[in-house]
């Protein structure tokens, strides 16, 4: 071992996780590198949210799923994998595990009979209303720092990133 780290590697953590960002600090290449910032963000996000959405029996991908189902009901599973960013066959699974526990209901598309689109019971709401108000609150916490303007100039600069970068549909 070298300089005295312990065996820790650069920057002193042995968890894999980004080290914490210095509310001020710019130095270092992590600075420069916007990707390096959103994904350490996405990454402090979904540690914090995980037990928040685990106390009210969900996982993140499935408070996912159901956030977009309360908010765009009748949607194909395909549609939903697609909105949810993971592949049709972990959105068949995401959708069985919801179902199964009566948190989702699918009925056939009366447009394309092997379609079945999908949408919250009564239940679902239920556990998703219980869950929500405790994500805001991280919400919340993540944008303290943030004056009201700037916070939906954020919301906003995130937007337009994506747009830029999310792939056409045809």
């Amino acid at each position: 071992m070298t300089g005295g780290g312990g065996g820790a590697p650069a920057g002193g953590r042995r968890s894999g996780r980004p080290a914490p960002a210095s509310s001020n600090d710019d130095s270092g290449w992590q600075s420069a590198h916007t990707l390096y910032l959103v994904k350490q963000l996405e990454m402090i996000v979904r540690a914090q949210m995980e037990p928040i959405v685990r106390s009210c029996d969900l996982t993140v991908p499935r408070y996912t799923a159901m956030t977009i189902l309360e908010s765009t009901p009748d949607i194909s599973s395909a549609e939903l994998a697609r909105r949810t960013f993971v592949s049709a066959q972990a959105a068949n699974e995401l959708v069985s595990g919801l179902h199964e526990r009566g948190l989702v209901e699918r009925r056939p598309n009366p447009d394309h009979g092997k379609i079945m689109l999908l949408r919250l019971t009564d239940s679902g709401r239920d556990t998703l209303a219980r869950c929500v108000p405790k994500v805001r609150e991280l919400e919340q916490r993540m944008l303290i720092e943030l004056s009201a303007g700037s916070a939906a100039e954020f919301r906003q600069n995130l937007r337009a990133s994506i747009r830029a970068l999310q792939p056409e549909v045809n």
